[in-house]
């Protein structure tokens, strides 16, 4: 009997990495999308909006999901076109799919109103519209049944700062909001994420076919690995495609419960992931988090997904 997909709802701000985990997401037969909620982060919220029009646009899905308006991360920050460029997508050739854009609230009480049963919820971006909903829009908490967070680093340099990952950084406040909120949160942390590493290699043996799919693929993955080489990494990093797997093969992961906290007040530790590592010390898992993974596995079930 085969098992019934899980309704999902997604927050993102692509991003070529998030672009990629949007297009495994609906492509994937484990995974209903109902909505595809946008938030700054890589770039300004409502360029976030078109580039989540722009990839339903090479997606097509057969049942489109609502398009939400999120939030901005309070303060101006920093984005990551350094990395995705200047508008987030690598300046890639697609034009945004004709489809509204509500604002996050309606849009989440839509998908709660038509599904039945649990949804499970993906966070790509900065946590500031997550925090929202969860406070914001009535009867989310009860309805949630697994919440997979990217962010974080426990062991690893951030990519943020010294210490802390992108999505933390930019909002602390809401990232630790989130993991102490009491909800089944799943953390796929940096650690985890930078192992994965995409090359020209793998672009050639796996995204050979001319199909507009493949061609975008092609132009975003290429891009981000100039742009990672720039920066002194040999190849890409696709952290969001990573945390994608918690949803759609968990085992591929190693987890280990954990007790977690976030810094919100440091000049220099700003979004550092804190764990309890003391062995004399009684730990209170509040979060399960990443530790490892098969990533064979995992790279074989990302690049069926993504062709």
């Amino acid at each position: 009997m085969a098992r019934r997909p899980l309704d999902v709802i997604i927050d993102t701000d692509p991003g070529i990495d998030d672009a990629c985990a949007l297009l495994a997401a609906l492509a994937s037969p484990r995974l209903r999308v109902r909505a595809v909620i946008a938030t700054g982060g890589n770039v300004p919220v409502r360029q976030a909006a078109g580039n989540v029009r722009r990839v339903l646009a090479v997606a097509r899905p057969a049942e489109m999901p609502l398009v939400g308006l999120g939030l901005e991360p309070p303060g101006k920050g920093l984005d990551a076109t350094c990395v995705h460029g200047p508008d987030g997508l690598a300046q890639a050739p697609v034009e945004p799919l004709d489809v509204p854009v509500r604002e996050v609230g309606k849009v989440v009480a839509q998908v709660l109103a038509e599904t039945e049963g649990s949804v499970s919820l993906l966070a790509l971006a900065p946590l500031t519209t997550v925090r929202w909903m969860l406070g914001e829009v009535p009867d989310l908490r009860g309805r949630l049944e697994k919440v997979v967070v990217m962010g974080g680093a426990t062991a690893v340099p951030g990519n943020a700062s010294s210490v802390a990952e992108f999505n933390f950084w930019r909002d602390p406040e809401a990232a630790a909001a989130v993991i102490h909120s009491g909800l089944p949160v799943n953390l796929v942390p940096l650690d985890v994420t930078n192992r994965w590493l995409v090359t020209e290699h793998d672009l050639r043996r796996h995204l050979r076919r001319r199909t507009q799919r493949q061609r975008v693929l092609r132009h975003l993955l290429r891009y981000a690995i100039g742009t990672h080489r720039k920066l002194g990494h040999p190849t890409a990093l696709v952290h969001d495609a990573v945390a994608l797997t918690a949803l759609v093969r968990p085992s591929a992961l190693h987890w280990k419960p954990m007790q977690c906290d976030v810094e919100v007040h440091g000049v220099l530790t700003r979004g550092m992931l804190v764990s309890e590592r003391r062995p004399n010390v009684e730990a209170h898992p509040n979060v399960s988090v990443a530790t490892g993974g098969r990533m064979r596995t995992l790279s074989d079930v990302l690049w069926r997904l993504l062709r």
